[in-house]
């Protein structure tokens, strides 16, 4: 199942927490909040360290 998360200002507001506390790319937080906004738990990237679970969302290193 695909959800579409249309992008609010408490997503950007979290995204830079996260971008802050995780020392990440505001565009890879971005992601991350979107996704714990869809209240997803899994996250597959390729760009980010595998098992790191951030915001509650586990980050799966997908190619």
């Amino acid at each position: 199942m695909h959800e579409t998360i249309t992008i609010q200002p408490a997503q950007i507001l979290n995204a830079i927490d996260i971008q802050i506390l995780n020392q990440l790319s505001f565009w890879d937080s971005l992601i991350i909040s979107a996704v714990k906004s869809a209240n997803c738990t899994v996250l597959l990237t390729e760009d980010l360290n595998d098992g790191q679970i951030i915001e509650g969302v586990e980050i799966r290193i997908h190619f």
